[in-house]
């Protein structure tokens, strides 16, 4: 691992004080398992040697996770574009076109390619162009946040990793730790102990309501042993 990479991480540092206070009189060993980002056979190939450990009793997985990250923050700038649901893209602001004249061609070819990353001939996937998606059904943009990322919650808890690749495909929401959720749930599917995810909670840093606003989305859930009997029960 660069030790930039490790510096920058900060995922660990919030994690500890809770598992201090969980385990707090209890001797445990922590170990830290940083997940890059990595494609998603490799999600996939992780998944299945970690399986194992999750029907070890003496072990406990705690996985971090922002869910959407929206608006302005991170020098990105937003963009309505009036299609039949919303697509806002985010376009860095120190994006590579400085030019005016050729703004409203760059406009129409993302309009025209919105399903995947902005593409320029000689330049590959720019990395420096991406969207959120937003559904005016919804009404508020806060609202419309939450429906994605409950969709995408949903979606967790039913343990498909297949489910929530296509689902990060088709939406691209920003949730940071999505490589560690896909190889958890391919960790759930791999081991023999049958785990059921369940979302308790839910929340927002702020409630957007315009292009100028920006907000980060949190979700916490609880993975505990599926035994007979207990479906439908709380």
């Amino acid at each position: 691992m660069d030790l930039n990479v490790d510096e920058a991480e900060h995922s660990m540092e919030m994690h500890l004080p809770y598992l201090s206070k969980v385990f707090q009189g209890h001797n445990v060993k922590v170990v830290p398992i940083l997940v890059g980002a990595v494609n998603s056979q490799n999600e996939a190939i992780y998944g299945q040697l970690l399986a194992k450990y999750v029907d070890d009793p003496k072990n406990f997985f705690s996985v971090s996770s922002d869910f959407c990250h929206w608006g302005s923050r991170c020098a990105y700038r937003c963009i309505i574009l009036s299609i039949d649901h919303f697509l806002l893209f985010h376009i860095n602001a120190l994006a590579m076109y400085q030019d005016q004249s050729c703004f409203g061609y760059e406009i129409m070819y993302l309009v025209l390619e919105h399903r995947n990353m902005f593409r320029e001939p000689g330049l590959g996937k720019a990395e420096r162009f991406s969207y959120t998606y937003y559904d005016k059904k919804h009404g508020a943009i806060h609202k419309s946040i939450e429906a994605l990322d409950r969709l995408g919650m949903e979606i967790i808890e039913t343990g498909d990793p297949d489910a929530f690749k296509q689902y990060l495909e088709e939406y691209e929401n920003t949730i940071c730790g999505r490589h560690p959720i896909s190889v958890l749930l391919h960790m759930l599917k791999h081991c023999s102990t049958k785990i059921k995810v369940g979302f308790v909670r839910y929340e927002q840093s702020s409630q957007c309501k315009s292009t100028r606003d920006s907000s980060v989305s949190y979700a916490s859930a609880a993975a505990k042993v599926d035994s007979p009997g207990e479906e439908g029960k709380d």
